[in-house]
């Protein structure tokens, strides 16, 4: 552990937070120790480094996919007849930036109007969508990276996710454009001259953009991670990064504005950093609010730092014995699959540690992941034709390659002997049992 957070020692201030029992303090005491352990965590991954490099990888992904992302959700909010809100939509964006962020704005959709798909041809069109698609990809993978998921959508599923991820704030926009056409009616304006209504719709009207901001990341939060995530999750996880946002936005504004150098800086040079600059802490603050929504609905990791989860063999082969248990038991006697997500819990260990020893015994063909929209585990062969010791063997050689396996170790007789007598020696004490017999033997169902 660090002596020190955030360049302040915090050695016994570790300690309270993570002995603290919150059983024994009242409610708000323990909900601010769950705050605090949260923001903890947090600032333990930025400190880290690893968000700080996905936001920053975005950034050079999103510079090279702007203008077709832009150009695919013009086309799609024309086809819809909502492309004035695009503008406008972009406009908020680059609200920070000043007058010259308006200038910036009105230049990308002109470009974006007058792109001309026919000149393009179908090889440029599919390149167009390839390049957004690219974009989305990446930011998927940041977002699995905060949840620590190994693997991302199939390739089946990623058509339909690319049509959720492009359509989802397009429907927002218009829930908040249709709010913003009800509050100019002649009824509402009439109603804003009586008090406490008129105070309250004004009200209405000045925290509109940050339900905007909060709706739109938490739909993100929701659908982009490649798990299920939990509404409540992902409404902490936004309203913490919306307000991030907003805050940030006004800062930034503000310092562009009133900066002595200002004029100096206004060039075509300048605007397109400061708008790098801008995009960078837009990706991290959404990170950041992807990191607190995941520590929400997974409390087990606000200790375990990522570099910091570490099994022994012996941990590895039991956690293997005990998912192939887990997964035969509920094959023959009927009951769902089960998800990673599921055995996670089951087994009270983080979801990427079991994932590990699922993707072992996956490779060696005794599982098989099936599903399309959630992934679920079953037998790959008959239980009746796999043995214990080859679950064993199984998580023993994993990670084994062509280049790295135990023939390349340097041959020693009185070495190979000892451990030719081991591998017989567990061998026999499982003789050719097989993954049924032990799964369907009378016992307790109750652990199941």
């Amino acid at each position: 552990m660090s002596e020190s957070f955030l360049g302040l020692p915090t050695l016994d201030l570790v300690r309270r937070l993570w002995q603290t029992d919150p059983a024994t303090l009242p409610p708000w005491k323990a909900a601010g120790l769950r705050v605090a352990r949260i923001g903890y965590a947090v600032g333990r991954d930025l400190l880290g480094g690893q968000l700080n490099l996905h936001a920053m990888s975005l950034v050079y992904t999103t510079l090279l996919s702007l203008v077709p992302l832009l150009a695919v959700s013009f086309t799609i909010f024309r086809a819809f007849n909502i492309h004035s809100g695009f503008e406008q939509l972009l406009l908020q964006y680059l609200q920070p930036l000043g007058p010259q962020g308006v200038d910036l704005a009105g230049k990308v959709v002109r470009a974006v109007e007058e792109l001309d798909y026919k000149l393009l041809g179908s090889l440029g069109v599919l390149l167009l969508f390839y390049t957004v698609f690219t974009l989305i990809q990446k930011i998927e993978t940041a977002f699995n990276f905060t949840w620590h998921i190994r693997h991302s959508r199939k390739l089946s599923q990623h058509l339909e996710y690319l049509a959720v991820v492009l359509l989802g704030p397009l429907l927002i926009l218009v829930v908040f454009g249709s709010t913003t056409a009800v509050m100019g009616t002649r009824v509402v304006t009439s109603l804003r001259e009586l008090e406490p209504v008129g105070a309250l719709f004004t009200l209405t009207g000045e925290l509109l953009p940050y339900l905007l901001v909060i709706a739109t990341f938490t739909f993100f939060y929701l659908f982009v991670p490649n798990t299920r995530v939990k509404l409540g999750s992902a409404l902490i996880g936004a309203l913490i990064s919306g307000l991030m946002w907003e805050t940030a936005s006004r800062a930034f504004s503000s310092l562009v504005v009133t900066s002595a150098r200002y004029q100096a800086l206004v060039s075509s040079f300048a605007i397109p950093l400061l708008f790098m600059v801008w995009l960078y802490f837009s990706w991290l603050i959404l990170l950041i609010g992807a990191s607190v929504a995941f520590y929400h609905q997974h409390p087990e990791f606000l200790g375990i730092a990522r570099e910091e989860i570490r099994l022994s063999d012996r941990v590895h082969e039991k956690l293997a014995l005990l998912i192939v248990f887990l997964i035969g038991r509920h094959h023959y006697s009927g009951s769902p699959p089960w998800t990673a997500v599921a055995l996670a819990r089951r087994v009270e260990l983080p979801e990427d540690v079991v994932t590990v020893a699922l993707e072992a015994l996956e490779k060696s063909g005794l599982i098989a992941a099936t599903g399309r929209r959630e992934t679920v585990y079953l037998p790959a062969k008959p239980f009746e034709e796999v043995r214990l010791r080859d679950v064993l063997r199984a998580v023993r050689t994993a990670g084994e390659g062509p280049y790295l396996n135990i023939e390349r170790v340097s041959v020693e007789p009185e070495v190979d002997s000892l451990s030719e007598s081991l591998l017989a020696a567990s061998d026999g004490v499982l003789t050719d049992r097989t993954v049924k017999s032990w799964v369907t033997a009378d016992r307790s169902d109750a652990g199941s």
